[in-house]
């Protein structure tokens, strides 16, 4: 038996099933999650069916000046980036959708902002080496054009 609202959670029959419900293994939010996850495959497949390549989005815009402390969230994050574009322009899919590859610069950005962004802030050249890049990396070469986006020194000397 597979649960009715996402189709994500299984077991062997009914009665296992009302036991699995019961110990809240498996809740609403956990179906919500599954959906989610689900519509952001979905817009990635259509994407790919209907423009012939991955789904790529990143920011075009190089920054001026750097942001005083890293966004927390995703949600900080493309408000910051995208501005009033963010939520209005796209349905919420495709800014889930956008996390897949800009997650890798975007994490060294914000590890870079966790160790010493006073100093990272201040350099002209840098260098990250991505170790162990595979199929999932080598595609999304130019989402690592945020990071000298969001350092707005780096490769100005």
């Amino acid at each position: 038996k597979c649960c009715p609202r996402c189709h994500f959670g299984w077991c062997c029959g009914p009665t296992h099933w009302e036991d699995y419900m019961k110990k809240g293994i498996h809740t609403a939010e956990i179906c919500q999650k599954y959906k989610e996850a689900t519509e952001i495959e979905l817009f990635h497949y259509k994407h790919i069916e209907n423009h012939q390549e991955h789904f790529r989005y990143q920011p075009w815009t190089a920054l001026t000046k750097p942001v005083k402390s890293f966004p927390a969230t995703w949600s900080d994050y493309f408000s910051w980036r995208f501005g009033p574009e963010y939520q209005r322009d796209h349905p919420p899919e495709f800014w889930s959708a956008s996390t897949r590859l800009l997650s890798q610069p975007v994490s060294c950005l914000y590890a870079l902002y966790q160790h010493d962004a006073s100093r990272f802030l201040q350099m002209t050249n840098l260098t990250i080496h991505v170790a162990g890049a595979d199929s999932y990396e080598l595609p999304a070469t130019c989402v690592w054009e945020e990071i000298i986006h969001c350092l707005p020194r780096v490769g100005k000397d």
